[in-house]
């Protein structure tokens, strides 16, 4: 709550990586809201990263309900053994929320590596 979720997969070794798909999941009622964005970074060493790919959410945070968004990030000739990826939190609960001003939750579903 209030803070974004940043993971760090280990793929055991050097590894061609063509897409990366995180799932998530919103319901503004709830207090759960998409990333702000979502960033894709690989390292060799699992301490220098490099910036892959920053998707930036679309999803409406007014939209009705639990709505599920995917945040697809697609590579060529891309190899790592170590994926960071950071769904940015979007803080706090905007004006217009009847919780406004409190810390929006972030959900995150599946971390999928091609």
């Amino acid at each position: 709550q209030g803070q974004d979720v940043s993971v760090i997969l280990d793929l055991k070794e050097k590894t061609p990586i063509n897409r990366i798909n995180v799932s998530c999941l919103q319901n503004s009622y709830s207090w759960i809201l998409m990333p702000a964005k979502v960033i894709f970074y690989s390292s060799e060493d699992g301490i220098s990263y490099t910036l892959l790919k920053e998707i930036s959410n679309v999803t409406d945070p007014k939209a009705d309900g639990a709505v599920i968004a995917n945040f697809t990030a697609l590579f060529e000739n891309t190899q790592a053994r170590f994926i960071k990826v950071v769904c940015a939190s979007q803080g706090d609960l905007p004006a217009w929320h009847h919780a406004a001003g409190n810390k929006s939750f972030i959900f995150a579903d599946e971390i999928v590596i091609e």
